[in-house]
């Protein structure tokens, strides 16, 4: 086995076209010089025969040498590492000191590769990205022996790095998302206090998802988008169930709230604005509190969030003109089509749920006009006025052509025309089961008069 080693490590110093690939840093300052040099490259070679097989005992030790010795050696070190340490706590000991060791070296695996992210991302293709990282680190923080409160403030740094972050690229991991809104939401069930942050967090985790199964949806690499469904339409759809079943966003909860704080900020537009997007958001956009939000914030500064907010008080109060000038003002404040489109889409799901299934066809076909890429999106809307209008039949076929329109909406299509199929079954029940009644009380009448006839 040495000598297959010695053998892999004198391929790798005498090879050039292992390295020749990347530009940046040399490997000099890679691998160091003379005899360590040597000592790096032996060790490189030894853990990476070791883990190739996953054999990750054995490869500790060269694997730690190397990832003191020359950090930048490879990418492979921080990949590499992550795994070694995974097993490392999980079956390489059941000492609970050498556990809470082997964590606190997974913990650096990150920190150094943050560290080092330059220098890495000079000669690999495979950038890190320091928000991704950070979440990835909150993630095993979480998993592999820290404290609920000190993976949450992890993540927090992680989401707020990404979002800050002007690489597209720079992402939040599925099961790194479900974990962050988990603890957000056992921090509410232990204190209601965190009731407003809980909801923040969830809008926050459903923007992530609705962004990349629209980034999955706008890709041409067909087996990358299915990655991108696998990984955020199952979370989605997780953290939709779990807030729901939270009932922290409850119309009374969000009041309570929210009705005293819009009075004291009402000349504050940006927390204005923030209560119109969390109530809007929550199906808490049809009270007093909302509309006033509107009003005060539209006073002040006009823009398409607010333009909305007052249209629909204006309908509920059942003045029709004055609410569309409002829906038409909200489209013109848009600087471009694409936003246009997607504010026709929400003044169309405001309609709907209002019961003015007219006015949101009206808006559907606007929003479709002037941003194509939300048309999968208005005919799934399409689906869910049907069936609420119980037109079954036209909400199913919707169901499919949205499927069909957006990849990105195959599973939630195929949750609404599973749900369509339950409401049409158990109304042919009903249906049957009146029907038989209302023919046994007519043949019970019928005997009944015959046998009461004079």
């Amino acid at each position: 086995m040495k000598v297959k080693l010695l053998a892999a490590a004198i391929a790798v110093m005498t090879s050039t076209s292992v390295f020749a690939q990347y530009a940046g840093t040399q490997l000099v300052d890679r691998i160091g010089h003379g005899q360590d040099s040597i000592m790096n490259l032996t060790n490189l070679s030894t853990y990476g025969e070791y883990a190739k097989s996953k054999n990750y005992r054995d490869a500790y030790e060269p694997w730690l040498y190397c990832f003191n010795h020359c950090p930048v050696a490879q990418l492979g070190l921080y990949t590499n590492g992550v795994n070694i340490m995974h097993w490392m706590i999980t079956e390489g000991t059941n000492e609970a000191a050498k556990k809470k060791e082997y964590f606190d070296q997974l913990m650096k695996v990150y920190d150094q590769r943050i560290e080092y992210m330059d220098a890495l991302n000079s000669f690999n293709k495979t950038k890190t990205l320091k928000g991704t990282t950070l979440c990835r680190k909150a993630y095993d923080y979480s998993e592999y022996g820290g404290d609920a409160e000190g993976a949450y403030k992890l993540f927090r740094e992680g989401m707020a790095t990404v979002n800050a972050s002007e690489d597209e690229d720079e992402e939040v991991p599925g099961y790194a998302l479900n974990r962050y809104f988990n603890l957000s939401y056992n921090k509410f069930k232990a204190d209601s206090n965190h009731r407003e942050q809980f909801i923040k967090d969830y809008m926050e985790c459903k923007e992530i998802c609705d962004r990349m199964l629209q980034k999955a949806n706008e890709t041409t690499d067909e087996s990358k988008r299915q990655r991108i469904i696998d990984q955020y339409d199952p979370t989605g759809y997780n953290i939709e169930i779990t807030f729901a079943e939270s009932k922290a966003a409850d119309e009374e909860e969000l009041l309570k709230i929210f009705g005293p704080k819009v009075e004291e900020n009402k000349n504050d537009i940006e927390y204005l604005k923030s209560v119109l997007s969390i109530m809007q958001n929550n199906d808490c956009d049809d009270n007093d509190v909302y509309y006033k939000a509107a009003e005060y914030a539209y006073a002040i500064q006009p823009t398409y969030e607010s333009a909305m907010g007052t249209g629909q008080k204006y309908y509920k109060e059942g003045k029709s003109a004055e609410s569309v000038q409002y829906f038409k003002k909200a489209i013109e404040l848009c600087p471009t089509d694409k936003q246009r489109g997607n504010i026709a889409y929400r003044i169309a799901a405001a309609q709907a749920k209002a019961g003015n299934s007219t006015a949101a066809f009206d808006f559907i076909n606007q929003a479709k006009n002037y941003n194509p890429a939300v048309t999968g999106r208005c005919t799934f809307l399409s689906a869910q006025i049907y069936g609420q209008n119980k037109e079954y039949a036209k909400a199913l076929a919707a169901c499919d052509e949205a499927a069909e329109q957006d990849a990105a909406l195959q599973g939630a299509a195929m949750r609404l025309k599973e749900n369509i199929k339950k409401v049409q079954a158990r109304n042919a029940e009903i249906n049957a089961y009146n029907a038989a009644a209302a023919a046994a009380k007519a043949k019970k009448d019928k005997e009944d008069a015959f046998w009461n006839a004079k």
